[in-house]
């Protein structure tokens, strides 16, 4: 097998994990949600962290997520003008269109990763849990990186095959 293929099977691995991590916080944010409910409209008391924690697994889902629907290119496309276009111009457009998501994932990256680095900085917390935000936020750079890698190997597939 040859490398571009081995790297290409490596990153649709990794992309699976990332999703699955993705859907394991989605389902740890449900169960989290149901307790809170349950917890204050039966008992009376509400789970005091749901919020914060719940903000911090948002963020994992949405950032875990991406790689996936990147590169099974599940993003929303509008292809009004490939009905009237060659093959060529196609390709051309899809590259553009690839250039600027890569340039989109990898601005959002790197704020995440400033923010990281500034919440390290000042010793940011969640208020209840008192847990360290950088983790979380270097963690979620990572992720979106991690898609800036998918685009930027489409683009090159596109342009070399």
């Amino acid at each position: 097998m040859p490398s571009f293929s081995k790297g290409l099977y490596h990153m649709k691995r990794t992309t699976i994990w990332m999703a699955l991590f993705s859907g394991a916080c989605l389902l740890v944010i449900m169960l989290i949600m149901f307790v809170d409910v349950i917890g204050r409209y039966l008992f009376g008391m509400p789970l005091t962290f749901s919020v914060e924690l719940v903000e911090l697994l948002m963020g994992c889902v949405i950032t875990f997520s991406l790689a996936y629907t990147t590169i099974v290119r599940g993003h929303i496309q509008v292809d009004i003008l490939n009905q009237f276009i060659g093959q060529m111009p196609k390709k051309v457009l899809l590259i553009l269109a690839d250039f600027a998501t890569m340039c989109f994932l990898l601005a959002a990256s790197w704020q995440l990763l400033r923010k990281a680095n500034s919440n390290m900085n000042d010793g940011s917390y969640t208020q209840i849990l008192e847990w360290s935000v950088h983790p979380w936020l270097y963690l979620m750079s990572a992720a979106v990186f991690f898609s800036v890698l998918i685009v930027l190997h489409q683009i090159y597939k596109l342009i070399f095959r």
